[in-house]
């Protein structure tokens, strides 16, 4: 009776372990995406805390986890502690790049394309709880094109980037879950004494029919809006 109870234990403690992103956040992936900044600064283990002078500029990603070298991907990275509230949290689209390829000698990642967002390095308030900053890396279908209700998010404004939902961006562009992930938290300065907890998330809502890329296998969780 108390194997079969630990049982269950175990594989949430495992599934905790293995996971490249934060602790609950979804979409989640076991996989992980190396990421390296300037001078060899590495994002590892997942949620090392970082310096804004260290992830100022676009890192170097690596998929050696890869499932297939052939494939073409895209990469998120998302903000997902910006403040609204004492109580509610939004996010902030840091980097989104199509068009990734894999250079099969040394399995790094790399773009021409010029469709993206721009890489914004983190900004977190000062003296503000560190932030997670967390990197999604997936599969992108052929024929795919930025769905045209999320043209906003390739300005160069916070606000243009502000809310961003990537399960209903995924949802929308018809993807399938993330093939590796990461992430890395930074801070601007110690946090003061006191510090309020976050009980929701805020998201901006994007008015677009489903595209259909994922063939019925894409990523379909309801989306909660606050």
């Amino acid at each position: 009776m108390i194997v079969h109870l630990l049982i269950p234990l175990f594989a949430a403690l495992l599934s905790t372990t293995l996971a490249q992103t934060p602790p609950g956040y979804q979409p989640s992936s076991n996989t992980n995406l190396e990421v390296t900044y300037a001078n060899g600064v590495e994002v590892t283990p997942p949620g090392v805390l970082l310096t804004i002078a260290e992830t100022a500029k676009a890192p170097t990603l690596t998929a050696s986890g890869a499932e297939s070298l052939s494939s073409t991907y895209m990469v998120f990275m998302i903000d997902i502690d910006v403040p609204v509230s004492a109580t509610v949290s939004t996010t902030v689209l840091q980097w989104y790049l199509p068009g990734l390829t894999i250079n099969k000698a040394n399995e790094v990642l790399s773009s021409s394309s010029t469709a993206g967002s721009s890489y914004a390095g983190p900004a977190p308030p000062a003296n503000g709880p560190p932030h997670r900053y967390v990197f999604l890396l997936f599969t992108q279908p052929s024929g795919y094109k930025l769905p045209s209700c999320y043209a906003s998010i390739t300005g160069t404004t916070v606000a243009s980037r502000l809310g961003f939902n990537i399960e209903e961006f995924l949802h929308v562009a018809g993807l399938g879950p993330p093939v590796a992930a990461n992430y890395f938290k930074a801070e601007n300065g110690k946090p003061s004494a006191t510090t309020a907890t976050v009980t929701s998330t805020s998201y901006s809502a994007a008015s677009c029919t489903p595209t259909g890329y994922g063939g019925g296998g894409g990523w379909r969780k309801a989306i909660k809006r606050g």
